[in-house]
């Protein structure tokens, strides 16, 4: 148990990822309990693979949250982008095929969760606001997927930084969040949160070595 937690301790810190959203409005409401957030999940995934390709995922769009559900948000997901790609045009499209491919991916992962539960596990928002993070029986690295998942959303990505422990640093950042001068607050925006970030990073390297040094019985 020690050892799997010092590797996911290893793993989760080895890269850094800062991502700036522009929202015209939020409702800035606090995370609910994992097993409501996978149904807010499949809900919010379901409306937007409607709204881009007019498709219906039953099941995410009545609020369910399972197997079923995620398989089907990917499958449609995958379908749309195998059709559309080859003659995409323009950057509406393209950045439609994006979402679609996010939508696929993270539902891919989420059918993790579901798979192999016995009974299976079928959650409607009713059902799921009922059952604590404890019944789920989750595990660490399920549930920061989740948290990132439901916090992410839809949302459309401005600005993306990627700091790995190698000194590499990937940054990207739609043209139009670059080129445009009355949008260079949000710039500095990003910037701030990458050197606030840079600071907390730093800190939980520390308490990292710390950790290490204790399940090994000695100094680092």
């Amino acid at each position: 148990m020690e050892v799997d937690k010092l590797q996911g301790l290893i793993e989760d810190l080895f890269s850094l990822k800062v991502i700036t959203i522009v929202k015209a409005n939020m409702t800035a409401t606090s995370m609910p309990n994992m097993a409501t957030a996978l149904c807010d999940i499949a809900t919010e995934y379901g409306a937007k693979l409607h709204a881009l390709t007019s498709r219906k995922p039953e099941r995410a769009l009545n609020g369910e949250a399972s197997l079923a559900a995620f398989e089907e948000l990917e499958r449609m997901a995958a379908e749309h982008i195998h059709a559309r790609a080859a003659s995409s045009k323009g950057t509406e499209e393209e950045e439609g095929l994006f979402m679609l491919a996010r939508i696929r991916d993270n539902a891919q992962q989420l059918k993790a969760i579901f798979r192999g539960k016995e009974p299976e596990l079928v959650l409607d928002r009713a059902k799921a606001e009922e059952l604590s993070d404890e019944q789920m029986k989750l595990t660490d690295k399920q549930k920061v997927m989740i948290r990132k998942t439901w916090e992410l959303g839809t949302e459309e990505v401005a600005l993306q930084t990627v700091i790995y422990l190698d000194g590499d640093v990937i940054t990207r950042l739609q043209p139009r969040y670059y080129l445009e001068q009355d949008k260079q607050a949000l710039i500095q925006i990003h910037n701030r949160s990458v050197e606030t970030s840079i600071t907390f990073w730093g800190n939980l390297v520390k308490l990292a070595e710390t950790f290490v040094a204790t399940l090994l019985g000695g100094k680092v």
